[in-house]
C-alpha cells in the first residue's frame, strides 16, 4: 500500500492560490495538485482526500475474484493501445453516449414529429409531400426503427443509394434540415447529413417558357371569364420572379405600390424572410389593371384560388394554350430570371430581386443567360394585353 500522505494545504504566493498535492494511488496513477481560492475550500478538499486514503485498499477487497481479473483485461487492453488514457474517462465517456442514445427516439418517430411541427406552423403543401415521400424512403431501407443518435452519414447515403444525383442532392437539402430540428430538441448532438456524400450539379441551360406560351396563357385568361382569377398568378409569377406556391398566396393588393412602381415581397412572406422590392414593370401593371377592370376589386389576398383550384386550372389552360408541349417546373421564375439578366440587369440585382440569400451569384448569371436573348428578353417586357 501506498505511503500515507499528510494533505496539508500550502499557500503559492506567487499565484495566490492555496494549493492541495493529490498522490498518484489516488488518481489513477498520475500525480496531480488541485489549486483553490480560499484556505477553507483547501481544507475540505483535503478532507476528503483523507477519507479516501483511510479507505483505500478496503475498497480494492471488497471486488470478487472476477471483477478483478475483468479491471485487469481491461488495463492490459488499454495499455496496448500506446496512447495515454484514463479509465474513469473512457467509462464516464460511455455513460454519457448511453445516456445520449436512451434520451433519442426513432428516425420514423422524428420523421412523424417533423412532419406535425411544420403542418402546425402552415408549411406549404408540396414540402409535406416531400417529408412523406422521405418517411416512406426510410421505411423502404429499413431504418425507421433505428436511433436517430445512432444514425451515420453512411446509414443517409444507404437510404438515397441508386437514386438520380440531382434526387440525392434534395434529399440531402432535407435530411440537412431534419436533424438540425433533431439536434434543437436534443434528440441528436451531431448532424449525420454534413457527412454525406456531396454532388457537384452540372451547370446546365435550363428550360424557359416562350414569349408565345406567356402571352398566350394571360390572353386565354383575359378571355375566358373561368379562367380569370388566373391572371395574377401568372402575371405576376412571370414579371416578377415571385414563389408562385410560397410567397404569392400570402400576399395583398396592398403590397403593390402603384404610386412607386414596386410590388413588395415582406419579411413575413418571403422564403428568406428577408424583406425586397421588384419593380412593377409597364407590362405587369397592364395586366393587372386589365384583371381589375373585369369588375374585380383590389382588395384582400392577390390570390383567390385555393392551391388545388390553381393547379387544376392551370393545367387546363396550359393544354389550351401550348399544346403538345410540356410545362416545366417553376418555369415562370426561370423564365423571369433568365429574361432580367438578358434585359441589362447584372446577376447581382437579379439575385435581390428572385429573394436569393445565399449562393455565387455569377452561377446563376452564366446558366441563365444563355437560356434566352437580348432580343427575345425585349420582347418579353412588352407582352402587353390585346388592345381587341
Amino acid at each position: 500500500m501506498a505511503t500515507p500522505a499528510k494533505f496539508k494545504p500550502f499557500h503559492n504566493k506567487r499565484l495566490h492560490c492555496f494549493e492541495v498535492n493529490i498522490p498518484p494511488h489516488l488518481n489513477g496513477g498520475v500525480r496531480s495538485r488541485r489549486r483553490f481560492k480560499t484556505l477553507e475550500d483547501a481544507w475540505q478538499f483535503a478532507d476528503t482526500l483523507r477519507q479516501d486514503q483511510k479507505t483505500f485498499g478496503t475498497e480494492q477487497l471488497r471486488l470478487d475474484r472476477s471483477r478483478i481479473e475483468e479491471a485487469t483485461g481491461v488495463y492490459a487492453f488499454c495499455d496496448a493501445q500506446n496512447v495515454p488514457y484514463s479509465l474513469f474517462g473512457i467509462v464516464r465517456k460511455y455513460w454519457e453516449d448511453w445516456k445520449k442514445q436512451n434520451a433519442s427516439i426513432s428516425l420514423l418517430e422524428l420523421l412523424e414529429r417533423y412532419y406535425d411541427f411544420h403542418q402546425e406552423n402552415g408549411t406549404r403543401p408540396d414540402y409535406l409531400r416531400d417529408i412523406r415521400t422521405m418517411t416512406s424512403k426510410v421505411i423502404q431501407t429499413g431504418f425507421g426503427k433505428r436511433s436517430v443518435s445512432e444514425i451515420s452519414g453512411k446509414d443517409l447515403d444507404s437510404i438515397v443509394k441508386g437514386l438520380a444525383k440531382t434526387t440525392k442532392i434534395r434529399y440531402r437539402t432535407q435530411f440537412n434540415a431534419l436533424f438540425e430540428y433533431a439536434i434543437g430538441k436534443d434528440w441528436a448532438h451531431t448532424n449525420p447529413a454534413k457527412r454525406m456524400e456531396r454532388f457537384r450539379r452540372n451547370l446546365t441551360t435550363p428550360r424557359i417558357f416562350d414569349n408565345g406560351d406567356i402571352e398566350g396563357m394571360l390572353n386565354l385568361a383575359l378571355e375566358k371569364p373561368e379562367y380569370i382569377e388566373m391572371i395574377p398568378l401568372l402575371a405576376i409569377g412571370a414579371f416578377t420572379g415571385i414563389r408562385i406556391n410560397r410567397e404569392l398566396p400570402r400576399m395583398y393588393w396592398s403590397d403593390i405600390n402603384w404610386e412607386l412602381k414596386k410590388v413588395i415581397v415582406r419579411a413575413e412572406v418571403a422564403k428568406n424572410r428577408r424583406y425586397r422590392d421588384i419593380p412593377l414593370r409597364p407590362n405587369l401593371e397592364a395586366w393587372l389593371k386589365a384583371y381589375l377592370s373585369k369588375n374585380r376589386k383590389a382588395k384582400g389576398k392577390l390570390l383567390k384560388l385555393a392551391d388545388n383550384e390553381a393547379e387544376h386550372l392551370r393545367v387546363k389552360m396550359w393544354r389550351q394554350a401550348a399544346p403538345g408541349k410540356r410545362w416545366i417546373t417553376r418555369g415562370l421564375r426561370k423564365t423571369f430570371c433568365s429574361q432580367m439578366l438578358n434585359n441589362g440587369k447584372t446577376a447581382e440585382e437579379t439575385r435581390e430581386a428572385m429573394g436569393h440569400s445565399v449562393g455565387d451569384p455569377h452561377l446563376m448569371f452564366r446558366s441563365y443567360v444563355a437560356a434566352s436573348s437580348p432580343s427575345r428578353a425585349e420582347a418579353f417586357w412588352n407582352i402587353f394585353p390585346s388592345t381587341n
